[in-house]
């Protein structure tokens, strides 16, 4: 997918799939809100002028690279230039190029992947484990009998 370019106050910004790092930025912000509508303007409102440092992290000026970005003199002028308009572009956008459903179901992914590999493990250094999780299933089946 090939970022999606803004212009602001005549500046270009950049938008493509965040990177680890505008993550680590972007998460705790977002563990403070309790989102009920995810729209664009159902986020807005939720956020209220956190959003404008939602949008720095999010945007890259053209031409700089991500960990050269200053995100307090960008919240200033996102939050003195850009419009409604495209402040909803963008956070719209966010949801094109940040997957969330598909990291979720990635994630529980890896995370059904760890506990197997765990499990596997568990076994193999307990082997009595195997034996008696069977017998208690015997036992459970018996008394339900």
């Amino acid at each position: 997918m090939e970022p999606k370019k803004y212009t602001i106050n005549g500046k270009i910004y950049v938008q493509k799939p965040l990177v680890l790092g505008q993550w680590e930025q972007l998460i705790p912000m977002l563990d403070k809100f309790n989102f009920t509508e995810f729209t664009a303007p159902g986020i807005i409102r939720e956020m209220g002028s956190e959003i404008y440092e939602a949008a720095a992290i999010v945007l890259i000026p053209e031409g700089v690279k991500i960990k050269n970005k200053d995100i307090g003199a960008l919240v200033e002028e996102l939050s003195e230039e850009m419009s409604v308009e495209a402040l909803m572009e963008v956070v719209g956008d966010f949801f094109l190029y940040n997957r969330i459903s598909s990291l979720v179901s990635k994630f529980n992914s890896l995370t059904d992947l760890i506990i197997e590999n765990i499990k596997a493990l568990l076994i193999k250094t307990n082997p009595g484990l195997t034996k008696s999780s069977e017998n208690s299933a015997a036992e459970t089946s018996q008394s339900e009998s």
